[in-house]
């Protein structure tokens, strides 16, 4: 066999601004264009100079094969076209820096021929709003993100019971820092009002295990604080009841909020935001 090879044109660099969008959805695999406009606020001089731009800037990573549109049948009206949701393909994330990922793995993960399920879609781009407002919350300088570890990355491994090897796995682990010099660490899970209480009763418990295992203690010193974020005031209320009347769960390991408490409870911090929610007048 020869020890020659035809040399392929290289692909042209991304800009700055397309790597940004290559690397979000190369690690949140789904976001929409309002979302990516968002994300990208701070590089532009107004939000109608960040949608048009960036609309402009999806458009051209789509036609040339580094983006993908869903259809518009794909999440409803609502979420589907006129949302304009957007994912990663395969060449675009060897692009964005995933190109030592293991080529099966990778084409699993970006394989654009199978359009998600409504509810992995719907909690995925949950998942991304998070992330949208992290960096919001950054570019007013309230402060700083220290990391942002999405899915798989972000998953714990630890034994269980019976020696066997289990997988903790948060939406996000991210790691914030104050103006003050205080860091905090979260774990992240997104509640979309369709799952039993009971079945976040019982990840409740697992991070409780995991917590008992002391590999995050070792690993960083302390335990994330877990936040469970839903998406109404009434679902907050139902599950953060059925947390607190779980006798075995030590419920001041977990925050529950709603959507729109997630900003104020990473500026306050989740202890100090615990004590005024429960002591509302001190």
């Amino acid at each position: 066999m020869s020890g020659r090879r035809r040399r392929t044109e290289a692909e042209p660099r991304p800009t700055e601004q397309e790597q940004a969008v290559l690397r979000f959805l190369l690690e949140q695999r789904y976001a929409t264009s309002r979302q990516l406009a968002r994300a990208a606020r701070a590089r532009y001089g107004s939000d109608r100079s960040a949608a048009r731009q960036t609309n402009r800037l999806l458009q051209k990573l789509g036609s040339i094969g580094l983006l993908h549109v869903l259809p518009r049948t794909v999440g409803g009206q609502a979420r589907g076209s006129s949302a304009g949701i957007w994912t990663i393909t395969n060449r675009g994330a060897r692009l964005a820096g995933n190109g030592g990922a293991d080529s099966e793995q990778r084409k699993k993960r970006y394989r654009r021929d199978q359009d998600p399920s409504l509810t992995f879609l719907e909690h995925t781009l949950a998942i991304s709003e998070l992330r949208v407002q992290l960096a919001e919350l950054e570019d007013t300088r309230s402060l700083k993100i220290e990391s942002i570890t999405p899915e798989p990355a972000c998953w714990r491994p630890y034994l269980g019971s019976a020696g066997q090897r289990i997988f903790l796995k948060p939406d996000l682990a991210v790691i914030t820092s104050t103006l003050d010099g205080y860091e905090d660490h979260w774990f992240l899970e997104v509640d979309l009002a369709t799952e039993n209480p009971a079945r976040i009763v019982t990840k409740c418990r697992q991070y409780q295990h995991y917590r008992g295992s002391g590999l995050e203690q070792r690993r960083t010193g302390l335990f994330p604080a877990v936040v469970w974020i839903t998406p109404t005031t009434r679902r907050r209320d139902q599950l953060a009841h059925r947390i607190t009347s779980e006798t075995d769960l030590d419920d001041q390991l977990f925050t529950v909020i709603s959507l729109d408490e997630f900003q104020p409870l990473l500026r306050t911090g989740a202890s100090d935001y615990n004590t005024r929610k429960d002591h509302p007048h001190d």
